[in-house]
């Protein structure tokens, strides 16, 4: 199937960000505080969050495709106004057109891929496909990563540029992909009733409302912590032209988390799976922000573990306690609970990390979402009897 193999060639190319393992250097070095990046990262949610619906109506209405298309537009124009941007409100504008790529990409994508296995009548390959896509990203992003610290140490806006040049490809490539003909069509009255049902379902169902509240403090906090992670490498000593070799071996370790999950969660059982996650993602924190030498690297590691590991076990645990009607649905939901707290979250610890210092940021995340997590699960587990 030939468009199944452009999009194939298409998420690679749009996984090759070459300036993340330097983003939030390269914006200290642009004189922004961690507030203010914080801040970009809680306008990019909140837009995001608003973009949702009516991104979601369009690519149904006008097509998939074209929703990728103009996806991977607003990607080659965001990454260039980061490339040339040299202050708040410059990145701010460059923050916005990510907001509005994501958006019409998210949704769009999965069933952009579904609809075309569907009509050669291979949809019962979704799977397979969908693994074949995650290998690609993950090849994709371990290639950027690695080339990205050595590509800054040369010129800082030099992977931003590299990487514009990939998603220009990227958006001819998108360009040609064709979708199948379908009947069906958006209706937000429809949509809106489904959230609506979906979110008293929510409220109804004690642990799936529980499971949700974890997940939605657990990725907050794993997000602010991401963003702690490059300014904490340069202060105990890491020269950025390793930065990027780092976060590509940080990803592989994530992904382990996530490969061996169900393994691990096999043995624990559910209870004792969630007390881990939280211990093991609070610990390396707050190590984190005690060590002031290179060997702090070190919990990274366990970071990425911990968040690559979270990701399957509440997907699965939700996803069996949600019927198949209402199953997307409540991961949207849940998707837009993460993305206001974090919308919320990120400004404050932004805040701690200039007034006090980053290794106090990262001791406050360490300590709350360990406390609040293990609290939510001892309560749950304890009042269920």
């Amino acid at each position: 199937m030939m468009e199944i193999k452009k999009y194939y060639i298409l998420r690679f190319l749009s996984r090759l960000v070459f300036f993340l393992p330097i983003f939030v250097i390269f914006l200290q070095e642009n004189g922004l505080s961690l507030t203010e990046i914080m801040v970009l990262q809680s306008i990019y949610s909140i837009v995001y969050l608003l973009l949702q619906i009516p991104t979601g109506a369009f690519a149904d209405l006008f097509g998939r495709n074209r929703s990728i298309q103009i996806s991977t537009a607003f990607l080659v124009i965001g990454s260039f106004l980061y490339s040339i941007g040299k202050n708040f409100t410059g990145f701010l504008i460059a923050e916005i057109a990510w907001a509005f790529a994501s958006a019409f990409f998210y949704g769009a994508d999965e069933a952009f891929v579904y609809d075309i296995l569907k009509s050669a009548g291979r949809e019962k390959h979704y799977k397979k496909v969908k693994g074949k896509i995650f290998g690609i990203e993950q090849v994709s992003s371990a290639i950027a990563f690695a080339f990205g610290g050595w590509l800054a140490s040369m010129y800082m806006r030099l992977p931003f540029q590299i990487t514009v040049l990939f998603y220009v490809i990227a958006f001819f490539v998108s360009l040609t992909l064709r979708e199948t003909k379908r009947k069906q069509r958006f209706y937000i009255e429809r949509y809106v009733k489904q959230i609506k049902n979906s979110v008293v379902f929510i409220s109804r169902k004690k642990e799936l409302k529980f499971l949700i509240e974890y997940a939605v403090v657990f990725s907050g906090f794993s997000l602010a912590a991401f963003w702690l992670f490059q300014p904490y490498m340069r202060y105990i000593g890491i020269p950025i032209v390793q930065f990027g070799i780092l976060f590509a071996s940080f990803s592989l370790v994530g992904s382990l988390g996530s490969v061996y999950a169900h393994k691990v969660e096999k043995r624990l059982g559910r209870a004792q799976t969630l007390y881990f996650m939280a211990i093991l993602l609070g610990l390396s924190l707050m190590f984190m922000a005690s060590v002031s030498f290179i060997a702090g690297v070190l919990f990274i590691y366990f970071a990425y573990f911990a968040y690559g590991f979270s990701t399957p076990v509440i997907s699965d645990y939700t996803n069996k306690l949600t019927p198949s009607d209402k199953r997307a649905t409540v991961a949207s939901v849940r998707g837009m609970a993460q993305e206001l707290f974090s919308a919320v979250l990120l400004p404050f610890i932004g805040v701690i990390a200039d007034i006090y210092s980053v290794q106090h940021a990262l001791l406050v995340s360490g300590v709350v979402v360990a406390v609040t997590c293990l609290t939510m699960t001892m309560i749950f587990y304890t009042t269920r009897g």
